[in-house]
């Protein structure tokens, strides 16, 4: 596939926002787009169910409250039923266009105050117009929610948010936050959000699924006893269990049905103030079975489905498809979790009640006894980065649809460093590690991946098989678990001891990259694997205030290079994105900052004949 670079220029990215409120794009996408046709069907006959578009995944939504959501097959049923202010114009991931906003925002001169309009004809599915309350309300109430595992931290540069998160979360500090007016409302279509520091990248992080604006009346018709006149969440309440299963938003569909485990079910939304949906229902099921999916597909009983890229050939001579092939954002790698079920000089009852539910699967030496900080062992996890098959992987599984990484940050992403090596294996070295190690002698574990991402299982039983090489008594086995009942709730708890994931972007800056995996305070994978680098959280809040460009990208690149160092994860590669749909299919567009690739990420657009 041939590759083209788009680099977002932080300092135009900066000025353009403050000055004529666009971010400058320079590329329509991260990578050139590869189709290709299969033998086509004629004229489009035999086109089933003309006004329903079925789509098969793997996953399945964790909640549909985007305060709180924050995993990709939510964020897919999301940004369809919900809008946000701002969002990416079509395949751009740089080029934002106002959606609930009436235009562009107006940035003060010391950029730390942002004016935004809203659009006075967008209704939500109850038939209610949005106002400025709807905005002010939505926003705070991601930020107050703060679950730990939640979006919350991305907002941090609003005024009086970074206190709040890093706070006791206390009445008190929810008085104090609200108290600082980060968001408040101007007049009935206007908002101001008012900010700690400069943020270049606020108006990206508006754009993702925690700026859907939900109705402030419609939460507090459902909310729960313990919550005020304000319907806002109340100290320590960091999940909202109606709006976990419900929504009110403004999309262009609205929830019609959720059979969890099985289906979701959208229906248009005929009042939508934008371009109507194309088809009148959209049906998202969760299907583990590669072979289901790709049934399914053949018969044209689904439009579109996952199909890992390990399972590429099964498509070939097959007639009526259409292959559409594009470079992403995505970055999959594996984390070493260096204290399982925490550190228990940190917290002690969370670790021992951990242990008495997960403790089966914490690591083992070799003489059975579990070692909850086996990976805090850097020899040990230097030993698995390099005794890992990059080639292998790269060639064999993956087909070379996608390229390795040399870090945390992307190829296209401002911030990458492209001086940086990619890993290789070393054996030698790997074997050296390993002598050093703790656990020299052998060990037990096991692997833990989604069930139905062959990819990730094929490569977790590669690893098994690399690491036996390293000596004698080593046991690795390799395990699968649902990702949204099993999967999530294992890692939050700290209790996987080494798994295999990937990151897709909530926003197009670099810090979505960093944090997450570095920062030991907000870093939603730092926190689970227990990472923690004092001098990196000090280079990581400096650049959250930093807008001159060339530093940036020089601090950028000292993050990559200090990651790698600490040897916390395995990069692995930059995935493509490998989409496969029925010819009858019109309409798909794939943008990199859209949550549900490789499927369709927009159901507005696509239509059947």
């Amino acid at each position: 596939m041939i590759r083209r670079t788009l680099t977002i220029a932080i300092t135009a990215v900066f000025l353009g926002m403050a000055l004529a409120g666009c971010a400058t794009n320079n590329g329509t996408n991260p990578g050139n787009t590869t189709t290709t046709t299969t033998s086509p069907t004629s004229g489009g006959t035999g086109v089933k169910n003309p006004d329903v578009f079925t789509t098969l995944t793997i996953s399945e939504a964790e909640s549909l409250d985007p305060a709180y959501d924050y995993e990709s097959a939510g964020g897919q049923i999301l940004q369809n039923v919900y809008n946000t202010l701002y969002f990416y114009k079509g395949s751009s991931a740089t080029d934002l266009v106002p959606v609930l906003a009436s235009a562009m925002p107006n940035f003060s001169a010391d950029k730390k105050e942002v004016t935004i309009p809203l659009r006075a004809d967008a209704k939500f599915h109850d038939g209610n117009l949005m106002t400025a309350d709807d905005v002010v309300f939505s926003l705070n109430r991601v930020i107050l929610m703060n679950d730990p595992d939640g979006p919350a931290a991305i907002l941090n540069s609003v005024a009086g948010a970074t206190a709040y998160n890093g706070g006791d979360g206390s009445a008190a500090a929810r008085t104090t936050y609200l108290a600082a007016g980060g968001i408040t409302k101007v007049d009935d279509h206007t908002v101001k959000i008012k900010l700690d520091y400069p943020d270049p990248a606020l108006l990206y992080k508006l754009a993702f699924t925690l700026g859907s604006v939900v109705e402030k009346s419609y939460v507090c018709a459902h909310k729960g006893a313990d919550f005020g006149a304000d319907c806002l969440p109340p100290p320590g309440k960091t999940r909202d269990p109606w709006m976990d299963e419900h929504e009110m938003g403004t999309g262009a569909f609205m929830l019609d049905s959720w059979q969890k485990g099985q289906q979701l079910s959208m229906k248009r939304w005929d009042q939508f103030f934008g371009t109507k949906a194309l088809v009148s229902q959209v049906i998202v099921k969760k299907v583990d079975d590669v072979n289901t999916r790709e049934l399914a597909l053949f018969s044209g009983d689904a439009d579109d489905v996952y199909i890992p890229v390990d399972h590429a050939g099964d498509l070939q001579g097959k007639s009526g498809l259409r292959i559409v092939e594009n470079d992403s954002f995505t970055v999959a790698f594996i984390g070493f979790n260096q204290h399982f079920c925490g550190d228990k000089n940190v917290n002690l009852t969370a670790y021992t009640t951990c242990m008495a539910t997960n403790g089966v699967n914490a690591p083992k030496g070799a003489n059975g006894a579990p070692d909850t900080d086996f990976f805090a062992d850097k020899n040990m996890r230097l030993a698995w980065i390099n005794a890992f098959d990059y080639d292998q992987y790269i060639n064999d599984i993956l087909g070379h649809h996608g390229s390795l990484l040399n870090g945390v940050i992307p190829k296209g992403m401002f911030g990458y460093d492209s001086s940086i090596p990619v890993p290789h294996r070393d054996m030698t070295k790997a074997k050296d590690y390993y002598s050093k190690s703790n656990h020299s002698d052998g060990f037990t574990l096991t692997i833990f991946y989604n069930t139905g991402n062959t990819v990730r299982e094929k490569t977790a039983e590669l690893l098994a098989q690399n690491l036996a090489e390293l000596g004698p008594n080593i046991h690795v086995d390799t395990k699968g678990l649902d990702f949204s009942t099993a999967f999530l709730a294992a890692q939050r708890a700290k209790a996987l001891p080494v798994f295999y994931l990937g990151w897709a972007p909530d926003y197009a800056f670099p810090d979505d990259y960093t944090t997450p995996f570095a920062d030991s305070q907000a870093g939603v994978y730092a926190k689970r694997v227990g990472y923690a680098n004092p001098a990196m959280d000090d280079l990581l809040h400096s650049l959250l205030r930093e807008t001159d460009q060339t530093k940036l990208q020089q601090g950028y690149s000292q993050v990559t290079k200090m990651l790698n160092d600490d040897a916390a994860y395995i990069f692995l590669a930059q995935a493509s994105a490998y989409h496969v749909e029925r010819d009858w299919v019109h309409g798909f567009y794939f943008n990199p900052m859209q949550n549900g690739a490789p499927n369709v990420g927009d159901f507005s657009t696509v239509s059947k004949q």
